[in-house]
């Protein structure tokens, strides 16, 4: 009482101290930004997509050919043309058991791929769930560490208050 405010803080005021911030789960962000997991999804792409090419072995096939030649000098000028337009059907009658052993080994690199992305995830979901837990502790021990400061600042206040009075001591 009366004393100018500039002697009164021995320690800084707690309106200084800068409470932490509300953290979010972060977990969904985390699972989209991780490398492995982008790696294993652009190799699961490049499995069905090798998967999808050997089943589509087993159907017929058609495709088409055209040649045009002109033997003159100039192209406007005449001249002998040879030109040659062809189809070729293509029909799997017997391949030794080859497309289904490509289309097996596509299968289960496409199902190892997919089991590994699970473990990955699992595996992410729970570092992450574990280091939100330990930030979800550290702000509540931040939160008690700041509450134990405020009382400290209060009791420190009151000695020195009850001491600039007379009422106590300077070993108070």
């Amino acid at each position: 009482m009366g004393e100018p405010e500039s002697n009164r803080a021995l320690v800084r005021p707690a309106a200084e101290i800068l409470p932490p911030e509300k953290q979010t789960n972060q977990t969904p962000f985390a699972l989209q930004i991780r490398f492995d997991l982008q790696a294993i999804r652009q190799q699961q792409a490049a499995a069905r997509f090798s998967l999808a090419s050997a089943k589509a072995s087993a159907w017929p096939r058609l495709s088409t050919y055209a040649h045009v030649e002109n033997d003159a000098k100039d192209v406007v000028a005449n001249g002998s043309g040879n030109w040659t337009i062809a189809a070729k059907l293509e029909l799997p009658l017997f391949d030794g058991g080859m497309r289904k052993a490509r289309e097996q080994e596509a299968d289960a690199q496409l199902h190892s791929l997919q089991a590994q992305e699970r473990a990955t995830l699992l595996s992410a979901r729970s570092m992450v769930a574990g280091l939100q837990n330990q930030i979800e502790d550290l702000t509540r021990r931040y939160s008690t560490a700041q509450d134990a400061v405020l009382v400290e600042q209060e009791a420190l206040q009151t000695a020195r208050d009850r001491y600039t009075a007379g009422h106590a001591s300077l070993s108070d």
